[in-house]
């Protein structure tokens, strides 16, 4: 950028054919930027396809995701500021949340990638039989993570953090907050531990402060603190005290991912032994698991209307690849036929293929938290007519997906598609001339089907 700082509209003026290798030799050192391109990534409707694949790829998965969750942090503040100062309807606090939405939504990308590199298991019932294979053989588990006695071959360092009081170390762990983390020492893991107890102690302490009360969901969720909380206290809350507040959150649960992320790696082979020891109990435990019905639904899966999964069925039942793809607020499902091929890079396969596309919106009423759908909008690229149609609902999308024309039948059309930006955002799906593909793609098992 000819030495000067890069910005969210540079990003989508990159070379849309750069690669993950020419992004990383330019941008791997710089923190900022990588922060500004994870941003960019999350929010912008067009970025080249490299960008994601960098950011998705096990070398940078781990900074991915930390740069998301503090910037959740970050916009959610700017979010709350702008309520306070223009009010829910002013199309700046709707650009903010949007924004915050969207960062929120790439973070949970983000973690199930860094979960996929690390080879730890997504599937809800055969986590929580390992979980519950864990607490079954305890003292066996905790002997294979700590092997030697307390001070057994570690770092004097480590030693004398072992041997901190309670109070020393919390404010240890404290400074290393507001520091960004510097002291590595700490994540050493026979230490890792006593750090999660200390971050859930001051989390607890920051959380009460501003209002909430400390619950175990709370803390599962990383001391997330709820939109609508910040729409109750704005009238009450100082800006520039709780501005500070926020922040400092927003800092411990950042530490609070890096310590699971640490301490989920260091388990796993613990827990690959268990499962490998004890295959009859474990396997008696995934089929009690999966007899549970808060593990039925798949977990990859975004927010969407019902009636969307019945609209993917019919898609896979004709042959057409299905993908969802979500930024927050929008849902798309998005599908082409299976196989289609242009010969060209640079020309969509849709282009040739036909493309079908149902989305509908999440409205989320003034200081409320609960979500409603939007109607759904059904939307065809007809390979004869190179325009994008709105169809008359559900039932077009059935038949067109069985027949797929060249162009939209009479009895189906509805309205065209206006070729304007504010129409095309709406109705197609962001950055159209790529996939816009979450996660690695050696791990097809995570992309949204």
């Amino acid at each position: 950028m000819n030495g000067t700082r890069m910005r969210l509209a540079d990003v989508a003026q990159l070379d849309p054919d750069i690669t993950p290798e020419g992004l990383r030799e330019r941008y791997g050192d710089d923190p900022d930027t990588i922060s500004l391109l994870a941003v960019a990534e999350a929010t912008l409707n067009r970025v080249p396809a490299g960008l994601s694949r960098w950011l998705s790829s096990a070398e940078t998965c781990d900074v991915w995701e930390d740069v998301l969750i503090r910037q959740e942090g970050l916009h959610q503040l700017s979010w709350w500021n702008s309520v306070i100062g223009s009010g829910f309807d002013d199309p700046a606090t709707r650009r903010a949340e949007r924004r915050l939405a969207r960062i929120r939504q790439r973070g949970v990308e983000a973690r199930l990638t860094v979960e996929a590199h690390a080879g730890l298991t997504t599937d809800r019932a055969a986590a929580s039989a390992v979980a519950a294979l864990v607490a079954a053989h305890r003292e066996e588990a905790d002997s294979l993570l700590r092997p030697g006695g307390a001070g057994d071959g570690l770092p004097p360092e480590v030693a004398r953090m072992l041997a901190m009081g309670t109070t020393a170390f919390r404010e240890l762990v404290g400074n290393d907050i507001k520091d960004s983390g510097v002291c590595h020492p700490l994540r050493h893991p026979a230490l890792l531990s006593r750090w999660y107890e200390a971050l859930v102690a001051i989390g607890t302490m920051a959380f009460t402060e501003i209002g909430l009360e400390v619950t175990p969901v709370r803390v599962r969720n990383l001391f997330a603190v709820p939109d609508p909380h910040l729409i109750q206290a704005r009238h009450d809350a100082s800006r520039e005290k709780w501005a500070s507040k926020l922040t400092f959150l927003t800092h411990v649960r950042a530490a609070l991912v890096e310590q699971d992320r640490r301490s989920r790696r260091a388990e796993a082979p613990v827990h690959r032994h268990l499962v490998e020891r004890y295959p009859v109990q474990y396997a008696e435990l995934v089929q009690q698991a999966r007899q549970d019905p808060r593990n039925h639904r798949p977990a990859h899966r975004p927010p969407h209307p019902t009636v969307f999964d019945d609209h993917a069925g019919i898609l896979r039942e004709h042959g057409w690849d299905v993908r969802w793809i979500f930024d927050g607020h929008r849902v798309w499902l998005d599908a082409w036929p299976i196989g289609e091929r242009t010969g060209r890079p640079s020309l969509p396969a849709w282009r040739t293929g036909g493309r079908l596309i149902a989305t509908a919106v999440r409205n989320r009423n003034t200081g409320r938290s609960a979500w409603r759908w939007s109607t759904p909008t059904y939307v065809f690229y007809g390979r004869g007519q190179g325009r994008y149609t709105l169809l008359t609902g559900a039932d077009a999308l059935c038949h067109l997906a069985e027949t797929n024309p060249r162009a939209t039948p009479r009895r189906f059309f509805k309205a065209m598609v206006p070729p304007v930006r504010e129409h095309l955002e709406a109705h197609v799906p962001p950055d159209g001339h790529r996939w816009r593909r979450p996660f690695p793609e050696c791990f097809p098992a995570l992309h949204y089907r």
